[in-house]
């Protein structure tokens, strides 16, 4: 019955772009599959980790937020799935107000995150919540006040807490601030320089001297998620298809009316372009591991609110662009899918476990 319920939610969804009610019954169902899940890929693994850390057996050093959750839960007796439960409420609460606050219309946005990347998310929780707190932080870079840079570094600190690589997430306050064009030379030299070091196997040593060892080991030394070619060129043919889809969406708005939110999406649009660009100094780092596409998975969403808000009709939108740009972010989803669940045959403790393997749909005997 996951399946099914899943399948009408998208068609109203699809239906209804811009209701609030199916926007929250999309929340909740996806609540309902992280909460009450079992039998995913990483589900016994965190729950170890819960047992663990609740008993101080082991500890996580530099993410230490999530092992105190960890230990607050288990020491006032709740079990690992009412630890989810709270936890993955918080997680999809920031992603929602997020999406709330920027988008026009809600429901698409929300069953666009359902098809691609929530079901990662839910196997992920670390970097689920890293990547909830980065994207609720997003708001803070579109205004340039000390306040408002104070609120993201102190976003940033507690996401890096949970999951450490978002720590470069930092490094977008400087982005925002230089142009397009001198982050494209930049992107360009560090290219190069990342390149010639992955390639000599220099990277390591010089990662060491910033990197846990235990980070450095999980994704540059057991090469566990080593991605082929093709999947390496497909996750260089994203970052590209992003940057073409926000460059098409720029063109489009100019020949729309300017009000205060084309004023808000193109700002948007402006920050989100640069951290595309900015993330092409990676695609060396593939040849170790694809989990570098991370923060570009996390980004997803910007690009969904960004294509949400293209479907509020407007009379000077081009309607060749209008149509190729739905065309292309519906082909994006459809590669993020085939690239990081279908390609590396994960489904079998992905997709099926979430829909599934539920205790709840179990309980009502409404499980797939």
């Amino acid at each position: 019955m996951g399946y099914i319920i899943s399948l009408i939610l998208i068609i109203l969804c699809i239906r209804y772009k811009n209701s609030k009610i199916m926007f929250f019954l999309t929340f909740f169902w996806m609540w309902i599959l992280i909460s009450f899940s079992y039998g995913n890929a990483d589900y016994e693994m965190y729950k170890g980790l819960y047992v663990q850390y609740g008993q101080g057996q082991i500890h996580i050093g530099f993410e230490f937020l999530f092992e105190l959750s960890c230990k607050i839960f288990y020491n006032m007796g709740f079990s690992y799935n009412v630890f989810l439960g709270v936890y993955s409420f918080i997680g999809l609460a920031l992603i929602g107000s997020t999406i709330y606050k920027f988008s026009r219309n809600k429901s698409i946005v929300a069953i666009c995150y359902f098809l691609f990347p929530f079901v990662l998310d839910a196997i992920q929780i670390r970097n689920f919540m890293a990547m909830a707190i980065m994207i609720f932080a997003f708001r803070y870079l579109l205004d340039n006040s000390l306040k408002s840079t104070f609120k993201y570094i102190i976003l940033n600190i507690i996401s890096a807490s949970f999951h450490s690589y978002t720590v470069i997430c930092f490094m977008f306050i400087f982005l925002k601030k230089i142009s397009t064009k001198k982050i494209f030379i930049i992107t360009i030299i560090l290219t190069i320089v990342v390149t010639i070091l992955s390639m000599t196997n220099l990277i390591i040593p010089i990662l060491s001297l910033i990197m846990p060892e235990s980070k450095l080991t999980a994704y540059f030394v057991w090469k566990v998620y080593t991605p082929g070619i093709s999947s390496i060129f497909k996750s260089m043919i994203l970052i590209i298809l992003t940057i073409y889809i926000i460059k098409l969406y720029k063109r489009i708005l100019k020949n729309n009316e300017q009000n205060e939110n084309n004023y808000i999406t193109l700002k948007l649009l402006e920050i989100t372009e640069k951290l595309h660009i900015f993330f092409i100094i990676f695609f060396p780092m593939l040849t170790y591991n694809n989990q570098i596409m991370r923060l570009p998975r996390a980004l997803l969403i910007m690009i969904y609110i960004l294509g949400g808000n293209l479907l509020i009709k407007r009379e000077n939108y081009i309607r060749k662009d209008n149509f190729i740009l739905k065309v292309l972010i519906v082909l994006l989803i459809l590669i993020w899918l085939q690239t990081f669940i279908i390609s590396i045959n994960i489904s079998d403790i992905t997709i099926k476990p979430i829909l599934e393997q539920n205790y709840l749909l179990d309980f009502f005997k409404l499980e797939g």
